[in-house]
């Protein structure tokens, strides 16, 4: 069933919980940029690992440098910088995804626009030449309604922007959003009843 191959992605989004990535191998150390802020940054909260392992081909990070600023960089083996890209964030936009594929790297942020909506964006940087394409929208939720999130596989090719629809005593009944492949293509808009998930997850 179609609904169980998404069911790790669900699953990941009601949990709010991202396995961090591990690498093998001899570990190094690079330069690493970073501004303390005392307000609320989801750098240090959402993004549980912030190196994203090649293989032998290296690595990337995710550097901050300064304030409303971040950058995505790609080392080689030797620790020398094969590229940077760099993102601006906006007034309080904060970070909430760092993953990557075969292809690109992929960073996902979320801020309210001018219609006072959230939003979110994702920006992906091509692994190899470290080319930034222009923000994708994946998602834009009412602002008075819980926070939307995101949900990625572990290959960095399955997205899942979602929204939560309450009851009127702000029980969650159910999950929807939009589903988009590596490429930031959309697949499909989808809409799940927790209810329904809740006895999936629990049969798995």
């Amino acid at each position: 069933m179609k609904i169980l191959r998404l069911l790790p992605l669900l699953c990941l989004a009601i949990l709010f919980a991202a396995a961090p990535a591990s690498s093998q191998g001899k570990r190094a150390a690079i330069p690493f940029n970073y501004i303390p802020d005392n307000t609320e940054d989801q750098y240090n909260q959402s993004i549980s690992s912030k190196t994203l392992p090649l293989g032998t081909e290296g690595f990337v990070i995710l550097s901050r440098s300064k304030p409303g600023e971040y950058a995505i960089e790609r080392y080689n083996t030797a620790l020398k910088k094969a590229w940077s890209a760099t993102v601006p964030l906006a007034a309080e936009e904060t970070v909430e995804a760092f993953a990557r594929n075969q292809e690109a790297v992929l960073l996902v942020t979320h801020r309210t626009n001018e219609q006072g909506n959230q939003v979110l964006y994702a920006h992906r940087v091509d692994l190899r030449s470290g080319q930034k394409e222009k923000p994708v929208l994946l998602l834009e939720a009412p602002a008075d309604a819980r926070k939307a999130g995101i949900a990625i596989s572990p290959d960095g090719t399955k997205l899942l922007a979602y929204r939560y629809s309450v009851s009127g005593n702000q029980v969650l009944q159910s999950i929807s959003g939009s589903l988009y492949d590596g490429k930031l293509q959309k697949v499909k808009d989808t809409k799940y009843s927790l209810t329904d998930l809740a006895v999936l997850c629990q049969l798995r």
